[in-house]
């Protein structure tokens, strides 16, 4: 468990700065797609954007580096 924490947290840390905010601000505490967009004073548009590129990013992350969750027997 302690060791899935430290790749997603490593994960998330690779992401460029705002999909980092982004990433942290929807997917860890939550918020809506207008609270994020408002929290950093930005369009909602661009929260959806970026969204979407580090879900893809961190799949890819993932990807490479194993989740633990790869193939199992």
């Amino acid at each position: 468990r302690t060791q899935e924490l430290e790749m997603l947290t490593t994960a998330v840390q690779s992401l460029p700065i705002r999909c980092r905010q982004i990433i942290t601000l929807r997917k860890i505490y939550g918020l809506s797609l207008k609270e994020t967009a408002a929290e950093l004073g930005i369009d909602p548009h661009t929260v959806v954007i970026q969204t979407s590129i580090g879900i893809r990013k961190l799949s890819d992350y993932f990807r490479r580096h194993g989740s633990g969750g790869g193939s199992r027997p």
